[in-house]
This record gives structure tokens, C-alpha cells and sequence, in this order.
């Protein structure tokens, strides 16, 4: 996968991450420094061009905090879709998600 993307740097470490089932687990990869994660998020598009890992999906670790928040601005702009809204999304502002609306600046 690495060598699609264009990176030579090889991870540490590799695990699959919960229990075993018939459904697909995610992986933990630790990288040699932080350079090497951004420099992975940055081309992670690139997989989507390839058969062999369009449902692969690459994404930086985050606390509980952070996934609360996002879960929190998800649930607003379900119901805001809900209520007829129409080009409205979710936009990372300062690595903070907020709620925008195509052709306008974020809210926050």
C-alpha cells in the first residue's frame, strides 16, 4: 500500500486492532516519526484511485474528546438535513469540525 502512495518509509509496528470477526477490522500502523504520518495523510486520496484499496479508508488518532465532537456536529447536520437544508456538509476549521453550507464561509 505504502508503495502506491509513493512512500519508502516502512512502520514500526502493525496490528489488527478488536476481537476477530466476519467483519473487516480496522489496523493501527505507528509510523518512525510524525513527518512520515502527515506526509501518509496527505496522499491518502491516492488509494482511492486503485482498485485494489478503494474501501481502504486512512484517518490520524483521535481522543475521545474529538470523536465526540465530530459524533456531535454529525447528529446537527442529520437534523438539519432532516428539516429540508440543502448543500450544508461538515468542514474542519482549525482541526475543528463545523457545519458549512457550499459557497459560504464555515460556522462556528
Amino acid at each position: 500500500m505504502f508503495n502506491v502512495i509513493g512512500i519508502s518509509t516502512k512502520p514500526l509496528s502493525v496490528h489488527r486492532l478488536g476481537k476477530p470477526s466476519s467483519k473487516p477490522r480496522p489496523i493501527r500502523i505507528v509510523m518512525p516519526s510524525p513527518s512520515d504520518v502527515f506526509q501518509i495523510l496527505k496522499v491518502k486520496r491516492q488509494l482511492s484511485n486503485v482498485n485494489k484499496f478503494k474501501t481502504v479508508r486512512v484517518s490520524s488518532d483521535q481522543t475521545l474528546q474529538q470523536r465526540k465532537l465530530y459524533s456531535s456536529v454529525a447528529a446537527e447536520l442529520k437534523t438539519r438535513k432532516d428539516a429540508g437544508e440543502t448543500d450544508i456538509f461538515i468542514k474542519f476549521v482549525k482541526n475543528c469540525p463545523t457545519i458549512s453550507k457550499n459557497g459560504q464561509r464555515a460556522q462556528q
